[in-house]
């Protein structure tokens, strides 16, 4: 479900609330030494966050898929801003921003890779993920 913008808050029983992070919602998937990064459009975004896959590889699981959003913090507020210069097209300006900038992946963890992939990913990006 998509936030929307709204006045005021529901009122009554049965409402939850989350932050709308400022930032970019990204499909992590992990299967052993390979980590991909998605945007929930299907855009590729692994070469831009080189640090959130080298962590994501570090991690003892060896397949999950992970749901989350892509943030920067900067102060006490989120910047959408210093996200978006990380979508450089060159690749020394992009490792130059990710030693610079403190970027987090807020995530929702799913543990049953296979399972969650075919409902999470369409089938070509299933096939280009497990390519080589």
């Amino acid at each position: 479900m998509e936030a929307r913008i709204a006045e005021t808050l529901p009122e009554g029983r049965g409402w939850q609330f989350e932050p709308k992070w400022d930032g970019f919602r990204c499909l992590a998937y992990k299967d052993g030494p390979r980590a991909v990064l998605m945007a929930k459009s299907g855009k590729p975004l692994t070469d831009f966050f080189p640090e959130v896959v080298a962590g994501l590889k570090a991690l003892p699981a060896q397949r999950f898929v992970a749901d989350g959003e892509l943030v920067i913090p900067v102060g006490e507020r989120l910047s959408f801003d210093a996200l978006q210069m990380r979508l450089h097209p060159a690749e020394s300006r992009r490792r130059k921003l990710a030693a610079e900038t403190a970027l987090q992946l807020r995530k929702i963890m799913v543990p049953e890779m296979e399972a969650a992939a075919h409902h999470i990913f369409p089938k070509p990006r299933l096939a280009l993920m497990h390519a080589d």
